[in-house]
């Protein structure tokens, strides 16, 4: 198994993260905007959810239908969440930057 430097580590975690906030908004989008729609026989449109599984470089998100009409609470939460889920992962990788950009200056 090859030798991760600690700061890729991080970075391959941020982006994970981030990976799973867009697909978590994603699903919430999907849910919000057909809340009220109906599919071609007249039945509610199915609602969505996001499942999160850790992995070995991160986190994988994994979306599926709830088997239940769309409602507005869980995606509007589920919507608040992703925001500070991919802002938190776009905050570590911007800090990973910061601090790679002065080791590489403590090496001149």
């Amino acid at each position: 198994m090859p030798i991760t430097p600690p700061m890729m580590g991080a970075l391959d975690a941020a982006v994970s993260g981030i990976r799973s906030g867009t697909t978590r908004l994603d699903a919430a989008a999907h849910t919000i905007a057909n809340v009220n729609s109906t599919d071609d026989e007249g039945q509610p449109v199915e609602g969505r959810r996001v499942t999160l599984r850790e992995t070995d470089r991160g986190v994988a998100a994994t979306e599926q239908g709830t088997g239940a009409p769309a409602e507005l609470v869980g995606p509007m939460v589920d919507s608040m969440v992703a925001r500070h889920e991919i802002a938190a992962n776009a905050s570590l990788i911007r800090t990973a930057h910061e601090t790679y950009g002065e080791i590489v200056n403590l090496g001149r």
